[in-house]
């Protein structure tokens, strides 16, 4: 199996680099904002497409939470439209997707899981 992971240079890809790297059974791949620019829509299914993951777990993303108020435009590309453009990707290709967004969005009170229509309530 080949795994392709996003946002590899931050601390959730970092993560789950220690975690996969032990695990010699699957073929993962690790790609941080050069070698997989989120803000670069137009290349984000070739550069996919040269990896042929059967998963993609993205985990890239805009951080800096005060900085994207500013910056609402890359914050848009990354956060937003490169999600939509990975997901389009797998439809394509057969792939399997686990995107992880933000802990931003909700308090962390809730009891059980939340879907993605529950109400939002960040901190």
């Amino acid at each position: 199996m080949r795994i392709v992971i996003t946002g590899a240079s931050g601390q959730l890809g970092s993560e789950l680099k220690d975690l996969l790297l032990d695990n010699i059974e699957k073929e993962c791949y690790f790609l941080d904002r050069k070698q997989l620019p989120l803000d670069q829509i137009q290349i984000i299914q070739q550069i996919l497409a040269m990896y042929e993951p059967d998963l993609i777990i993205h985990a890239g993303a805009y951080t800096a939470v005060d900085k994207a108020e500013e910056d609402q435009v890359n914050a848009d590309l990354v956060n937003h439209v490169s999600c939509e453009e990975i997901a389009q990707y797998c439809h394509l290709h057969g792939t399997r997707l686990i995107n992880i967004s933000t802990d931003y969005v909700f308090d962390g009170s809730s009891a059980s899981a939340l879907t993605e229509t529950a109400e939002t309530a960040p901190i």
